[in-house]
C-alpha cells in the first residue's frame, strides 16, 4: 500500500513539474502598431491577428511579422522570443494621398470628375488641386475616371483618365474654340461688309473666320442684351449702291456658313451725276 501511494506521489510530481517545464517553455508576445489595427503576418505561421494583440509563443521563436493597414506602408519586423514578455511592434507611415490638378485652357473652364461606377468626385472650377480618396481604387493601383469639361464659346470635351493610387497628377484640358468659317458674296463684287458687334469684316467676295467666344466678348463689351450669341447684324455697303442690313444666325456645328446678297443700284439723276 505504501509503495502504491508513493508512486501515485511521484506521478503527481512529475505531471506538476512537466507542466512548470512547458509553462516555463513559452513567453507572452504583445504585437502592438503605429497606428493600431494593423494586421500581422508571421512569414511562418501566416496572419497572427489585429493589433494590438497578445499571444503565448514558445521561446527561441524566430518572427518575421508583416504590418500592414490600408492606407499605411507596410512593414517587416523581425524579432525572437527570448524572454518572458516580448513586444513587437511595428511603425506604419501612411501613404501619399492620390491628388491630380485638373489645369485648363480657357482659365474659366468647369470640370466634372467622376469615378467608373458614376459617382461624383468634383465638380467645379478647373485649374486647383484635388484630393480624391481611396474608395475609388478597392485593392487596384490604378482606377479609370471620366472627366467632363465645358466652357461658354468653347466645344466641350470628354475623355477617360486613367489615374495611379498615391500619387500626384498634372492633367491638362485644352478646349477648341467654337468657331465657323463665314463666306460672303455679293452682286456685284466689292461690297464692305460691317458687323454690329465685330466691326469691318472686309469686302465681297469674303471669307473670314467667326469664333463664337470673340463675338461674346463683344457683346459683353458692347453691353448687348442677353440673346443666342450667334446671332448677328450684317449691313453691306457700297459707293453707288443702296446699303442693307441683314440679321443672320451663324450655325458654330458647320464648318462653313454662306450669305449672298445683292444691292440696288442708286438712281442716275439728271445730269449724269448719281
Amino acid at each position: 500500500m505504501g509503495s502504491k501511494l508513493l508512486a501515485t506521489h511521484f506521478l503527481l510530481l512529475s505531471v506538476l513539474l512537466g507542466s512548470a517545464a512547458t509553462s516555463a517553455a513559452k513567453s507572452k508576445v504583445t504585437f502592438r502598431s503605429n497606428p493600431p489595427g494593423a494586421t500581422v503576418t508571421d512569414s511562418a505561421m501566416g496572419e497572427l491577428g489585429v493589433t494590438p494583440f497578445e499571444l503565448n509563443l514558445k521561446r527561441n521563436t524566430a518572427l518575421e511579422c508583416t504590418f500592414s493597414k490600408r492606407g499605411y506602408e507596410s512593414r517587416t519586423v523581425t524579432s525572437t522570443v527570448d524572454a518572458l514578455k516580448v513586444e513587437v511592434r511595428g511603425d506604419l507611415p501612411a501613404l501619399p494621398a492620390t491628388t491630380v490638378r485638373l489645369g485648363v485652357e480657357p482659365r474659366q473652364t468647369m470640370v466634372k470628375l467622376s469615378a467608373a461606377d458614376g459617382t461624383e468626385v468634383y465638380s467645379g472650377e478647373g485649374g486647383r488641386v484635388h484630393t480624391l480618396p481611396g474608395d475609388h481604387w478597392g485593392s487596384a493601383d490604378i482606377a479609370t475616371f471620366h472627366l467632363e469639361a465645358w466652357a461658354p464659346g468653347y466645344r466641350p470635351l470628354e475623355e477617360e483618365i486613367v489615374l495611379t493610387k498615391h500619387e500626384y497628377h498634372d492633367h491638362s484640358i485644352s478646349l477648341a474654340e467654337l468657331s465657323t468659317i463665314l463666306t460672303v458674296s455679293s452682286e456685284p463684287a466689292g461690297v464692305r461688309v460691317s458687323s454690329q458687334f465685330l466691326g469691318d469684316l472686309g469686302i465681297t467676295p469674303l471669307e473670314t473666320r467667326v469664333a463664337l467666344v470673340d463675338l461674346m466678348r463683344a457683346r459683353s463689351r458692347q453691353n448687348a442684351e442677353q440673346g443666342n450669341p450667334g446671332r448677328m447684324l450684317l449691313t453691306f455697303s457700297k459707293p453707288g449702291y443702296r446699303s442693307s442690313a441683314s440679321q443672320i444666325l451663324l450655325d458654330f456645328e458647320r464648318a462653313e456658313n454662306a450669305l449672298n446678297v445683292s444691292l440696288d443700284e442708286l438712281a442716275v439723276e439728271a445730269g449724269g451725276s448719281r
